[in-house]
C-alpha cells in the first residue's frame, strides 16, 4: 500500500473514531496468503493513528479537511477562518511531523 493510500486509510480511521482490527476467523481464506503480513499492516494503522493523534490539533484538521473531506484550501480557510498561506503550509508540515515520528 502506498504511504498516501496508507495516510487516507488512517484519515478515515481516526474521523470515524475506529481502527479496524485483524480477525483471524474472517480472513481465513487470506491465512494461506500471509497472515503475518496482514497483521504486520494492521500494526502500522494503529501506529499511524497513535502518531496522528498526537499532531497539533490544527494539523490534524487542516489535514482531515484536506484528505477526508476533499476539501480545497480556499474551502478550509474560510471554514477555519485561517489565511489561505498557513492551510497550505500545514498538510505538508503535518505530514512532515508525521514521518518524523515514523
Amino acid at each position: 500500500m502506498s504511504p498516501l493510500a496508507s495516510l487516507r486509510c488512517l484519515f478515515y480511521l481516526y474521523a470515524t473514531k475506529r481502527l479496524i482490527r485483524f480477525d483471524e476467523s474472517a480472513h481465513a481464506a487470506d491465512s494461506a496468503n500471509d497472515p503475518a503480513s496482514a497483521l504486520s499492516k494492521n500494526e502500522q494503522l494503529e501506529r499511524l493513528h497513535h502518531l496522528l493523534t498526537t499532531l497539533p490539533f490544527e494539523f490534524q484538521q487542516v489535514l482531515e479537511l484536506q484528505e477526508l473531506k476533499d476539501m480545497a484550501y480556499r474551502q478550509i480557510a474560510k471554514v477555519t477562518g485561517v489565511p489561505i498561506g498557513t492551510v497550505m503550509l500545514r498538510p505538508a508540515r503535518g505530514r512532515l511531523r508525521l514521518r518524523q515520528l515514523l
